[in-house]
């Protein structure tokens, strides 16, 4: 497409964004702001980005490695999974957890259910929005079925007996705050949820709302959608 706009029309100037990599979607933001001349309100949203990101870094920054939730992120293809490298453990370690399945060759890979008993993580995490789990979020359609899929999940074999079973730190996560440009809203809920004490104060919920209300200028209200569960 670039190619073709550049031969098209002599003189054109393309700029490339993905809009959704951690890394630089900050920039990102500040260069949109300045093409579009909106660099004040850009770089209000890129602190507010930051910010909330740079919370969550400096209160885990001093748990140990081996002390880290371990954490078992599946997407919604049951017992799909993402390993180092992957855009999943880049986000579980922004939340300051440690991937239970960072060890294995492939990117995304399809584990064996037995792997996840072995590996008893603290944390799980289960992403819905697409394929068989595809309720809730910004669409908010079938929610009814949302309870179903978490039952679902608890009864699969030999997961009662799973530490995050047990400790109910089993956990669902619309795609829609946790995939694109809205990561770390999806973040934060995880780092609360690997570590509930040291975010005690920090409502995901009311980021949300806030990313909503004054940087989407949406008037939606969160207390009717389900993003998370339970």
């Amino acid at each position: 497409i670039q190619n073709k706009l550049e031969s098209t029309i002599p003189g054109v100037r393309i700029f490339r964004f993905d809009c959704y990599q951690p890394g630089t979607y900050a920039s990102e933001i500040r260069a949109l702001g300045a093409i579009f001349d909106r660099e004040a309100e850009a770089a209000e949203f890129a602190a507010f980005y930051t910010g909330t990101l740079d919370t969550i870094a400096a209160r885990v920054s001093g748990i140990a490695e081996a002390e880290r939730a371990g954490v078992y992120l599946e997407n919604w293809k049951d017992y799909k999974t993402g390993s180092s490298g992957s855009g999943y453990e880049e986000k579980i370690r922004m939340a300051g957890g440690r991937n239970v399945f960072s060890s294995l060759p492939t990117e995304y890979p399809e584990i064996d259910p037995e792997a996840v008993i072995g590996a008893d993580p603290d944390v799980i995490v289960k992403l819905i929005g697409a394929g068989s789990y595809d309720a809730g979020g910004y669409d908010n359609e079938d929610t009814g079925a949302i309870p179903g899929y978490y039952t679902g999940l608890t009864e699969r074999s030999g997961w009662m007996g799973l530490s995050a079973v047990k400790n109910e730190d089993l956990h669902l996560l619309h795609n829609d705050i946790f995939g694109g440009p809205q990561h770390f809203i999806g973040v934060v809920y995880m780092a609360k949820w690997c570590y509930p004490e040291v975010f005690a104060d920090i409502d995901p919920a009311a980021i949300h709302q806030v990313y909503l209300t004054d940087y989407q200028r949406l008037s939606l209200n969160l207390a009717d959608e389900i993003f998370t569960y339970p």
